[in-house]
């Protein structure tokens, strides 16, 4: 009996799931039913992470993810919700976690000043890049760097003030407003200062204005700098009555701009230029957390040979330092090296500061947010975060602090100043309407770009919207509308000002051609040739399969040829070739039909919306 006593005592020291219990009776098997484990989950996670989280093998979560439809394996990601099916099967109770963001340092004590951030901008042949070569061969550390090696899309200079007190001040080398515009879309509102390009021979052109547009919706301080002063031809005081126009009083005649005379080639008025900055920075109180984690804006990107991808980055807040672990939206990484513009490998970057990181897992956006995490899990979770809750949302025409924002091209400058006229008469309630941007021809992707920092409304009068603007609006949910009679665009204005003004998507037809040709077809891609039979096709745009009138499938034009030449659009009476997203096969003699979402504004009544064309 003893002995009997030991075995037993043996089985039971084993931890079986399943014992087996002997006696004269037929045997008996006791199923040990195991305990619920609580788990914390982020929004997302791997197979492996899961288990290694739960206590559960991997194996078993596989096999209970195939038995609910999922072909999955350990390295797949799931989501909390399938988490949250599969739960019951797997005895767990779990959680969504509450991930903490990266640590800052708040209040003024971690507050210390930082060098001005300063953005170029100009009209085309003004001399912007000259200007900005000058100041490089200017910065008193050039000789001992070694100069420009390399160009990352922006540089810091060190300059010394009458005092002898050496300042620092960076500047983003973008291609121009645009680029300007298009980080603030994203957010990125990192431009303490912009320097106004001039030329004091041929004075304010149609990009100067459009500069000057973006730098006042950016609410950005502005200093001119009257390049090519050195010309005999050069009459600066014709163009300063011209800024004047543009609301931007020179200092000498009484008003608030800072207005300097500079030469690229002789160096005529560079110092009082980088003098200028520093004043207005200072008059400015610039501060930032530098320590803690970083936070910056991706400025340029690229995959370089031996390397993989690499950023620029300007640091905003805290200082990145070899190793740290980061996010860019969904790109992870961990920064292999540090280089500043001359190339030089630096250990750390601290705020206004441009640096070029290696060590991404994929090139990022231009105007994208780089955020530095504890360690490579929690920047895992907290980029899924990102991602699992980023939705696009609608920049819809509100009222913005009383005043409708509105962007205006018209087809000659006569029609501008009408509408001008009219739609800054209108004022309900105290709400009225600003045009923060105006100009003769189409809606260009300037615009759209202006549009999408500033929530404004894109008002074209008698023109047209560019293709790449067209596909700007639409990624971007922006409202825009074109007019025929002024009395309808004033209208619409009065409406937005009064709150009762809003849009909705809707499909208009554009264009038919008649396939000729199929070329390639996949289960995806189908490539097919044809002439436009009306209107015309735009990349980018929708298209509809019809077979003896009937629709057979509905896909997407990824791209138009025109002969040899790809292009973003073909009009009426011309071949092309077209690559389409499509899944079902397309025969010669279908009629492909191409449309796109246009917005159409809905006046709200107290009995019914009224569709506007």
């Amino acid at each position: 009996m003893r002995k009997r006593q030991r075995k037993l005592s043996k089985k039971e020291g084993k931890a079986q799931k399943k014992l087996s219990v002997q006696s004269n009776q037929p045997e008996v098997r006791i199923e040990e039913k195991r305990s619920v484990n609580e788990v914390d989950l982020p929004e997302t996670v791997t197979v492996g992470d899961l288990a290694q989280l739960s206590g559960r093998s991997s194996a078993e979560i596989i096999r209970v993810l195939i038995s609910n439809g999922m072909l999955i394996n350990i390295n797949d990601s799931i989501d909390f919700e399938t988490a949250e099916i599969i739960a019951p099967e797997l005895d767990l109770k779990i959680s969504k976690q509450k991930l903490s963001k990266p640590k800052k340092l708040t209040g003024a004590g971690g507050l210390l000043p930082r060098p001005p951030v300063v953005v170029v901008m100009g009209h085309v042949d003004h001399g912007k890049t000259s200007l900005l070569d000058r100041i490089r061969s200017t910065n008193i550390t050039a000789g001992e760097s070694g100069g420009i090696t390399q160009h990352i899309g922006a540089y810091q200079v060190d300059w010394k003030t009458e005092e002898g007190e050496a300042r620092k001040i960076t500047f983003i080398d973008t291609p121009g407003h645009e680029a300007f515009s298009a980080m603030r879309a994203h957010g990125a509102n990192i431009t303490d200062v912009v320097v106004l390009v001039v030329s004091a021979e041929e004075g304010v052109k149609p990009q100067t204005k459009e500069a000057v547009s973006h730098a006042k919706a950016a609410n950005v301080p502005i200093i001119v700098a009257l390049t090519k002063s050195d010309l005999p031809t050069a009459n600066p005081e014709k163009v300063k009555s011209e800024l004047v126009e543009l609301e931007l009083s020179p200092e000498d005649w009484g008003g608030k701009t800072p207005t300097l005379l500079v030469s690229a080639k002789t160096g005529e008025g560079i110092d009082d230029l980088l003098t200028t900055i520093i004043l207005v920075a200072y008059l400015a109180d610039l501060k930032s957390r530098q320590e803690g984690l970083a936070e910056g804006v991706v400025i340029e990107s690229h995959k370089a040979v031996g390397i993989g991808p690499v950023a620029t980055i300007l640091i905003k807040e805290g200082t990145l330092r070899i190793s740290d672990n980061f996010y860019i939206d969904n790109i992870l990484g961990k920064v292999r090296f540090l280089e500043d513009d001359s190339g030089k490998r630096l250990s750390e970057a601290g705020p206004s500061t441009p640096v070029r990181v290696a060590g991404l897992s994929g090139v990022p956006t231009f105007g994208s947010t780089l955020i530095a995490a504890n360690s490579e899990k929690e920047a895992r979770q907290l980029s899924s975060t990102v991602i699992s809750k980023a939705t696009k949302s609608s920049k819809a025409v509100e009222v913005q602090d009383n005043v409708v924002p509105v962007i205006l091209k018209a087809d000659v400058d006569g029609s501008i100043k009408a509408l001008q006229q009219s739609l800054e008469a209108i004022n309900v309630e105290d709400t009225t309407v600003s045009i923060i941007h105006s100009g003769v021809g189409d809606i260009t992707e300037s615009d759209a770009h202006m549009a999408a920092s500033t929530g404004a409304y894109m008002a074209a009068f008698r023109v047209g919207i560019s293709p790449a603007a067209r596909r700007i609006a639409n990624s971007e949910n922006l409202k825009f509308k074109q007019y025929e009679v002024i009395y309808d665009l004033v209208d619409d204005m009065m409406a937005a000002a009064q709150g009762a003004l809003k849009t909705e998507l809707v499909e208009v037809e554009i264009g038919k051609l008649k396939v000729k040709g199929v070329f390639r077809t996949t289960k995806a891609i189908k490539i097919v040739g044809g002439k436009i039979e009306e209107g015309k096709v735009v990349k980018g745009c929708s298209v509809k399969i019809k077979r003896k009138d009937e629709v057979i499938d509905s896909g997407e034009v990824d791209s138009v040829q025109r002969g040899q030449t790809t292009t973003d659009e073909v009009g009426v009476g011309e071949e092309c070739g077209l690559l389409i997203e499509i899944t079902k096969p397309i025969e010669i003699d279908d009629v492909l039909v191409f449309s796109t979402q246009e917005e159409r504004v809905v006046k709200k009544t107290d009995e019914q919306e009224e569709v506007v064309s």
